[in-house]
């Protein structure tokens, strides 16, 4: 099981049997990570954070990915913008030889490397991420 936690702007990911550890430590303790950064709220919007992209919760199979090749992949981590030709539009999520990369933005003609996935309300089913998510109508909630 796991809770939604918001954090500011950002939403965490944290497994609720350590969610009163991760209090306790916070009271005594400056902590600089807690569980996995899924997004960030911004503009009436979520987003998605890298550590999203290459978390072990995270089901590929109900995404939109896009495998890139060697020089794709070089030009993604460059922070470049590629050419990628895809009608697609949207955000996916960007694969070398199957391994998560992060998000890119697919604009038509060309794509912007970026982190975003949680306007697809497939991206957070609690059988794409793990037992116990779900994202309603209302936002992200946790279910038990």
């Amino acid at each position: 099981m796991f809770r939604f936690i918001l954090y500011g702007e950002l939403i965490l990911l944290i497994p609720s049997g350590c969610l009163a550890d991760y209090e306790w430590l916070s009271d005594k303790l400056k902590v600089l990570n807690k569980g996995t950064a899924l997004a960030s709220q911004k503009h009436q919007k979520l987003v998605p954070e890298h550590a999203f992209a290459l978390s072990v919760h995270l089901n590929k199979n109900n995404l939109d990915t896009i495998e890139l090749d060697k020089e794709q992949a070089l030009a993604y981590l460059r922070k470049e913008n590629l050419s990628i030709h895809e009608e697609k539009r949207g955000f996916a999520l960007a694969l070398y030889e199957g391994l998560p990369l992060g998000w890119v933005n697919l604009l038509g003609t060309r794509s912007t490397t970026f982190i975003l996935c949680l306007a697809n309300p497939a991206c957070v089913s609690p059988e794409s991420l793990a037992p116990g998510l779900a994202l309603g109508t209302t936002g992200i909630q946790a279910m038990d």
